[in-house]
């Protein structure tokens, strides 16, 4: 079932790169090797909505093994009218459903404007999950966990939130909570860290760079390891042991985080994206006096998935760098997932996972700190 319903969905794919539907054609099957038969429907699918598919940017083809179904994401959702006349031409054979991925631009701050749940600490200290920002920038991000390498203990979040996408000067303070939740009867800000160093983020057409090196995280150095803890807000501590997620888990995963702007939520793994999904980044960073960088670009990143929660949200602007857990099932413990760097405008998350991360800055999680 699994293999069968990836293939029909590569199938849908090259159909639609070949009717110029879609753009990113990085991993993208050649047609000789797909199955001819799910092909030739898929073609004729794309040939007969390709007046309506063409009304919408398509983002990306996926799966969800949960529903047997191919996902076809759009920028923004179709017409009821071209609904009707996209579905009556999809075949039985070739399932298909239609889910929007409309991201927006991502930086630090953007678009805060939600009412906040209060700062959580745990005997004193700032918890995982907190607001955080780079000192001299008005925004806020979010601590997703504490990791160490074979030195030091470190703060782990997103490169657009502590790392101004990789212009940030080394040894600029991090605060917490974030210069945007400095407000009378919240904890006041302190310096938690310093900015230490971020993987790159490259931008360019990912057929000629690639998009395996652009993961969005970086660490800030912990200098007082007293005035931190471990703990995802009050809710858990860090789990140490990681899942790493397959193709089984879509639809199904039961997942959590707790993040700056919607705190702790829940939520189901939806989809993985199995070609290069294109994220807006705007950041302006101050990295040293007089001195003003800025950041805009499109950059291609992949082993992305989606998660999502019903009803409410599952992330929200200012969540970016909360890090994703399983649910606890039975005697099952939870077990790190990933990072959300990117949110959409229906409160969906785009989840990087953790360990080519931890991976590529050579770091291990942290747990029992400051419990």
């Amino acid at each position: 079932m699994t293999d069968n319903l990836k293939e029909k969905a590569q199938a849908v794919r090259r159909a639609l790169l070949d009717k110029n539907l879609m753009d990113v054609q990085l991993g993208a099957p050649a047609a000789e090797y797909l199955d001819e038969g799910l092909l030739t429907v898929a073609r004729a699918f794309a040939d007969g909505a390709e007046e309506q598919l063409s009304r919408r940017a398509i983002v990306a083809v996926a799966t969800d093994q949960s529903l047997g179904v191919v996902v076809i994401y759009t920028k923004r959702a179709y017409s009821k009218a071209d609904q009707r006349i996209i579905q009556n031409g999809i075949d039985s054979s070739i399932p298909i459903i239609f889910r929007s991925l409309d991201l927006g631009p991502q930086g630090p701050g953007a678009g805060l404007s939600m009412l906040l749940p209060r700062p959580a600490l745990r005997n004193e200290r700032i918890t995982c999950g907190s607001s955080i920002s780079i000192a001299n920038d008005r925004g806020a991000g979010t601590l997703g966990a504490l990791v160490r390498d074979t030195d030091n203990l470190y703060g782990l979040s997103c490169g657009h939130v502590v790392a101004g996408c990789g212009y940030m000067q080394i040894g600029m303070p991090i605060l917490a909570p974030g210069v945007q939740d400095v407000v009378p009867g919240w904890p006041d800000p302190r310096v938690i860290g310093y900015f230490a160093r971020a993987l790159p983020l490259i931008p360019g057409d990912p057929r000629t760079i690639g998009a395996q090196t652009n993961l969005d995280a970086a660490l800030f150095q912990i200098t007082h390891e007293d005035q931190v803890s471990s703990w995802q807000g009050n809710a858990y501590d860090t789990p140490t042991d990681i899942h790493d997620l397959t193709e089984d888990d879509e639809g199904l995963l039961e997942i959590e985080k707790v993040g700056r702007s919607t705190g702790h939520t829940a939520g189901t793994i939806r989809s993985q994206f199995d070609q290069a999904i294109e994220i807006e980044f705007r950041v302006t960073c101050f990295p040293e006096h007089g001195q003003i960088k800025k950041f805009e670009a499109m950059i291609y990143t992949d082993q992305l998935w989606l998660a999502s929660s019903c009803g409410v949200p599952f992330a929200a602007p200012g969540d970016s760098g909360a890090l994703v857990v399983t649910r606890p099932v039975g005697d099952q413990p939870r077990r790190t997932v990933g990072l959300v760097i990117a949110g959409t405008k229906d409160h969906s998350a785009l989840i990087l996972p953790i360990r080519p991360v931890l991976d590529a800055l050579r770091v291990r999680l942290v747990a029992d700190h400051g419990a």
